[in-house]
């Protein structure tokens, strides 16, 4: 933005490179959208809607369409995908933790059989619909109960590094090896 409050809008010199991917089973299909002049990566599909745009002196590729050939899928979603939509809360995980910890306060003897029970029974009554991250299981008894939490990826995260991304990723290799760039 400029000083004057006006937006600065500067053309580019060339067009973007979209690409219609269509796959069997559960993927159906994606469009992806990659602009090498901006580093700008859009991709929509029935998994999800995505961009990001990476600096392109900073690619450590000759274009963006380098990068994206061999960008690991784990790197692109964190880059793409918002927190909320590459991991949820394992329930499951974090109670084991948590009763790990009380099977070791138990057998250190730090804690008595009543009070391991009663923490026991706080933990294994509680579930996903109960989390807060502000009041969180055992958080009275448990030392930075936070450090317990465990969490797994989404289904869409999952989705994105092991359909989405890949079948992008395809496409665009095939085009980098053809070397047919017609640009929109």
């Amino acid at each position: 933005m400029r000083a004057d409050g006006t937006i600065a809008i500067r053309p580019c010199r060339t067009g973007a490179r979209v690409y219609v991917i269509r796959g069997p089973g559960p993927f159906d299909w994606a469009v992806a959208t990659l602009h090498d002049e901006t580093g700008f990566v859009a991709i929509v599909s029935d998994h999800g809607d995505w961009a990001h745009a990476w600096p392109p002196e900073h690619l450590g590729a000759p274009t963006l369409h380098h990068f994206v050939a061999r960008a690991d899928a784990d790197y692109a979603a964190g880059k793409m995908l918002h927190r909320a939509e590459r991991e949820e809360l394992d329930v499951d995980g974090t109670r084991a933790a948590i009763f790990e910890v009380i099977v070791r306060d138990r057998r250190e003897r730090s804690i008595s059989k009543g009070e391991a029970r009663e923490r026991w029974d706080e933990i294994a009554n509680w579930d996903e619909d109960s989390y807060n991250e502000r009041q969180l299981p055992g958080e009275d008894w448990l030392s930075e109960s936070y450090e317990y939490l465990r969490h797994r990826p989404t289904s869409t995260a999952k989705a994105f590094c092991e359909v989405v991304w890949p079948a992008v990723q395809r496409a665009v290799r095939e085009e980098l090896a053809r070397r047919e760039w017609v640009e929109l």
